[in-house]
């Protein structure tokens, strides 16, 4: 707990008591301190911006700090642990309220479950010291003063003075970099880290990893980088001058609630599938498929097999969706399972990797916590046989890729209609290996294709004598 100095308690006290909402008497000196680093307050961007000033109303930034009143709270103070008279602020509202203290400005040690609608005892923190530069907006760390409390336009976008003074033509900060911008509060600290920090280790390498593949084309940039989705068509950046890999406003509108969760900007499954889709799969020699997850999911590759190349056989394949749709599950369910210790959930977590029966990481509150997306739906489901699953599939993939290997040197001479035995099964394997689950996002889907590539594969093979003449 880091030391509260008079000195610093004074300057604060005098902030809450003349800044309140913003500039309500712009002589206070840190009123005035704040104005002289070029902060002009929210009232002044919605002026010339009343749209998006209402929007961000909406959200949870504009509330995220409040002057504690009756309708700033749901919480029962009837039962609670301390006097309602203690608090001067009110933190949160998405799935707990905190309450900042009017002696000391301190964290009071209960918050308000809102899922369990009772009271919990936490730890206390020093609300200025530790909390206020992300809660509060133009934040000066030696004075301990803001400009406006809650996280209002200049957070986000820089102090507004020049912006304003200019009628707009000076530029205010604007970023697609999660770092930058969301990073700066969302990443948290050491002792508390929170779920932006987890961007960096996956989706923020999306751009890395694409200019590290060697069949990467300019058109890839749209699912790997931000700055390519928001730039004008006739100044998008190629694969040498893009930034940013996937960020946090590639999935999160900043500005306004759009009726899905965290602000997302369009229902869950539909998010990840704009890009985890293979959109066309290509039969032919050498054909790769890439993030073919919405095809497997719903269980059809989408190149014809049912009606394509006949075989000794006759594989006849169908259409088989995953059951999980039907359920509603979404991709969020398995791939960024809520923290458990609080009631209504806290954040998803931003791994982005699907839990297993034995699986744990460490929540943005720094405890490590069981991470297992099977069990919500799979109550029986144990490590072992989940990793049974997939070494079923493993075992079938390593099988076929072993005649892959053996045929591939007789594939170019072979008959044309033979050839495509050989492609039919190169391209499903490339389809199952690039879903990366091995099964369990489609099971049934997924040994049907594997039991046809075999078949189609050791068809070729049977014809190799003939081509080998």
């Amino acid at each position: 707990m880091k030391a509260f100095s008079r000195r610093a308690f004074l300057a604060a006290a005098i902030v809450i008591s003349l800044v309140g909402n913003g500039h309500s008497r712009a002589a206070a000196p840190a009123v005035r301190a704040a104005e002289a680093r070029g902060y002009v307050g929210s009232q002044k961007c919605r002026a010339c911006h009343p749209d998006k000033y209402s929007e961000w109303k909406g959200t949870l930034h504009s509330r995220m700090v409040q002057e504690f009143n009756p309708g700033s709270t749901d919480a029962n103070f009837e039962i609670a642990p301390f006097n309602k008279g203690e608090v001067r602020f009110v933190i949160g509202g998405m799935d707990e309220y905190d309450f900042v203290g009017r002696r000391d400005l301190k964290l009071i040690p209960f918050y308000w479950d809102m899922g369990k609608r009772e009271w919990v005892k936490q730890d206390v923190y020093n609300w200025i010291g530790e909390c206020a530069q992300c809660h509060t907006t133009g934040w000066e760390a030696k004075s301990r003063t803001w400009s406006e409390i809650a996280i209002a336009c200049e957070a986000c976008h820089g102090p507004g003075r020049a912006h304003v003074a200019s009628g707009g033509k000076t530029k205010v900060i604007r970023s697609v970099g999660s770092d930058e911008m969301c990073g700066r509060c969302h990443n948290g600290t050491e002792k508390e880290p929170r779920q932006g920090v987890r961007i960096a280790v996956n989706h923020g390498k999306s751009l890395a990893d694409l200019r590290a593949d060697r069949e990467a084309r300019g058109e890839c940039l749209r699912c790997h980088s931000q700055d390519y989705r928001e730039a004008p068509s006739e100044s998008s950046p190629t694969l040498e001058t893009a930034k940013y890999g996937i960020t946090c406003v590639t999935c999160h509108d900043p500005h306004k609630r759009t009726g899905h969760p965290g602000q997302l900007k369009e229902e869950t499954n539909k998010l990840c599938t704009d890009c985890h889709t293979a959109v066309k799969v290509e039969v032919g020699s050498g054909a790769r498929v890439r993030q073919p997850q919405k095809e497997m999911i719903e269980g059809s590759m989408g190149i014809g097999l049912e009606n394509g190349i006949v075989n000794s056989v006759g594989i006849r394949l169908e259409a088989v969706p995953n059951s999980a749709i039907k359920k509603k599950v979404t991709c969020s369910d398995c791939h960024m399972k809520y923290d458990v210790p609080r009631s209504a959930g806290t954040m998803p977590n931003h791994l982005f990797k699907a839990g297993t029966p034995s699986g744990s990481y460490r929540n943005h509150f720094g405890e490590t916590v069981p991470y297992n997306s099977c069990t919500g739906c799979h109550a029986s489901m144990s490590q072992e046989r989940f990793d049974a699953y997939q070494k079923e599939v493993r075992d079938r993939v390593t099988a076929i890729q072993k005649k892959l290997d053996l045929a591939k040197s007789y594939q170019a001479q072979a008959r044309p209609a033979d050839r495509g035995l050989y492609e039919h099964a190169f391209t499903i394997l490339s389809f199952v290996r690039a879903d990366g689950s091995f099964g369990i996002h489609n099971d049934r889907y997924t040994k049907d294709l594997l039991r046809a590539a075999d078949v189609y594969i050791t068809d070729f093979l049977n014809g190799v004598p003939d081509y080998a003449k």
